[in-house]
């Protein structure tokens, strides 16, 4: 986990605070995303020289660099939430991925690209996915997107060459330690380990 100067990042004490309030009332994902989104998108506006200071104090690529920087800022004691800061560069996307869990993503930063993806077709036996096209959302400093787990929710994210340099943040209902990546051509999904 990354170390950051919390002692007095309101943003930061009030977003653990959410998260243990939300998972100690219930653990239905539906519900969950429905108790963080809209708290998480009025700690940003309400806390922006807090969100400020954690984009300054955040690991952001160098100029040149293929991947984003993923970080750890926060997590529950009994696994139960992660929070993580992407900071990312125009160019840089993540892989097709799903997350295993609930979630709720806000940027902080910039401008965000969520392309989404429908499966189309699953073929078990084989497990490979036939993946398409599902719309894309754009998020600004402020807005906020969900998802839960069942279905997974598969989606690419990142920022157009035409873009600026963006910082989000995440919130999942586990450690993000692994998720699974999709092969858009073959339909393979595989699983990656990260951290």
């Amino acid at each position: 986990m990354v170390s950051l100067e919390r002692s007095s990042n309101s943003f930061l004490e009030q977003l653990q605070h959410l998260l243990n309030h939300a998972c100690n009332q219930t653990t239905e994902p539906d519900q969950l995303v429905d108790l963080c989104a809209p708290r998480l998108s009025e700690l940003l506006m309400t806390f922006p020289e807090d969100v400020e200071i954690l984009t300054s104090q955040l690991s952001w690529p160098d100029e040149g660099d293929q991947s984003y920087t993923r970080q750890r800022i926060l997590e529950a004691e009994n696994g139960d939430w992660s929070v993580y800061a992407i900071c990312w560069l125009p160019g840089q996307y993540t892989p097709v991925h799903d997350h295993g869990t609930w979630g709720v993503v806000g940027v902080m930063r910039g401008r965000l690209h969520e392309h989404q993806m429908a499966v189309v077709e699953h073929d078990e036996e084989r497990d490979l996915y036939q993946l398409a096209p599902a719309g894309i959302c754009l998020l600004t400093p402020g807005a906020i997107n969900t998802f839960v787990p069942e279905p997974d929710h598969i989606h690419r994210s990142g920022v157009p060459l035409s873009g600026t340099p963006t910082a989000s943040i995440h919130l999942y209902g586990r450690l993000m330690t692994h998720y699974h990546a999709y092969d858009v051509e073959t339909g393979l999904r595989t699983r990656l380990d990260v951290e």
